[in-house]
């Protein structure tokens, strides 16, 4: 029992008030983990969405220009650079939280794959056909398991992801 003229808690209060903590922790740890990676997702949409925005719109311009509709070829040469030029197109020069936040991209000879930096299980590709022709733009929450989400195509819907 406590006097009147004691100040502090007892053992029991600070062991409730543990308990309260830990309770509330296993709680929101998971919630979080989850919230997490919605965001990466939706992040991973966008980009997406903004490679294909950017890789239609190219066409269109070829389309205009020349009268056959050309995708941008993401392989010019034997490095990443047409990656990192795709994206720094696409992105623009004043979103810089979204630049920064996906890799240069790496080329083969069909397309692009971008990661995402916080966690490279978030992917966005770009593949185009043999002409340049078609492409197809899509994105994947684990890189390792083909699931790729599709956000965009060509008109003649023959390249798949």
């Amino acid at each position: 029992m406590k006097n009147r003229n004691e100040r502090g808690f007892t053992l029991i209060e600070l062991v409730i008030v543990v308990a309260i903590l830990g309770i509330l922790m296993a709680i929101a740890i998971p919630s979080y983990t989850g919230v997490v990676r919605t965001a990466r997702s939706a992040q991973a949409r966008a980009f997406a969405s903004q490679i294909n925005t950017y890789v239609m719109g190219e066409g269109v311009t070829q389309m205009m220009a020349t009268g056959v509709e050309l995708y941008p070829d993401p392989q010019t040469g034997d490095n990443n650079d047409d990656c990192a030029a795709i994206k720094a197109a696409a992105v623009g020069s004043g979103d810089v939280a979204s630049s920064s936040a996906w890799d240069g991209g790496t080329a083969d000879a069909t397309g692009c794959v971008w990661a995402l930096v916080a966690q490279v299980e978030f992917v966005v590709e770009y593949k185009t056909a043999a002409d340049f022709t078609d492409y197809v733009v899509g994105w994947s929450d684990d890189a390792l398991v083909a699931n790729t989400f599709q956000i965009g195509e060509g008109k003649l819907k023959g390249v798949d992801m």
